[in-house]
């Protein structure tokens, strides 16, 4: 299912694949190389900043989300069972992000569908397996993959945070300038427990920036 040149499989697009570049939450400065260290915020455990000053000025904008996702680990923890719970979601996120992104721009083929990205999505639907002690790439099965409306996912307890998709475009256009082209997006569903008997699931949107350049990819086969 996932495709990258991190992950020894063949690539999904006959572009540049898409990589993962972590930025500041404030200022959308981003690392690369050693030039300087981006920070977790403390308390959320999510969002990242590039100083001191930023994760201070953010504060503000931040301190709701950030109680939020705090609130939602523990929760998490004490409806599953499992006390890294959300830390596993996450982690398995960063892990397979670059094949997830790629995959993503494969499913929505905008070379030949232009700004699909602002309607569709890769929807994917994921179960912790309960084993802790396996390396973070294993902790999850993927049950289900495949091209979703976003239409599909609005007005329930699935649909992103408003205004998010919206933000990624100023971000992007931040980040990319006269090159941007869209932005793209993955969902997930992650379940726990067995299947006959689920004891609880969270859902995830991770929204992302893709150039002209990408938006001009081929798929390499024509089953992604």
């Amino acid at each position: 299912m996932l495709a990258s040149t991190d992950h020894n499989l063949q690539l999904f697009h006959d572009q540049e694949p898409v990589h993962t570049h972590q930025k500041c939450s404030r200022c959308y400065k981003i690392q690369r190389g050693h030039a300087f260290k981006l920070s977790l915020c403390n308390g959320c455990q999510i969002d990242m900043y590039c100083s001191k000053e930023c994760q201070v000025a953010d504060w503000p904008n931040h301190k709701t989300a950030c109680k939020q996702y705090k609130k939602e680990r523990i929760q998490l923890a004490e409806m599953t069972g499992i006390a890294s719970a959300a830390p596993d979601i996450y982690a398995w996120m960063k892990y397979y992000d670059t094949p997830l992104k790629n995959c993503a721009v494969a499913a929505l083929n905008p070379r030949v569908e232009p700004h699909s990205e602002r309607t569709d999505c890769l929807y994917l639907q994921i179960r912790h397996t309960g084993d802790t002690t396996v390396p973070i790439s294993q902790r999850f099965i993927v049950e289900s993959v495949g091209r979703e409306s976003v239409s599909k996912f609005q007005r329930t307890s699935m649909a992103a945070p408003a205004g998010y998709y919206d933000q990624a475009c100023n971000m992007g256009r931040i980040e990319m300038g006269s090159d941007f082209y869209g932005v793209a997006r993955y969902a997930l569903t992650v379940v726990f427990g067995p299947e006959n008997a689920p004891n609880g699931a969270k859902h995830m949107w991770k929204h992302f920036s893709i150039n002209k350049s990408t938006a001009r990819a081929a798929r390499t086969r024509l089953d992604w």
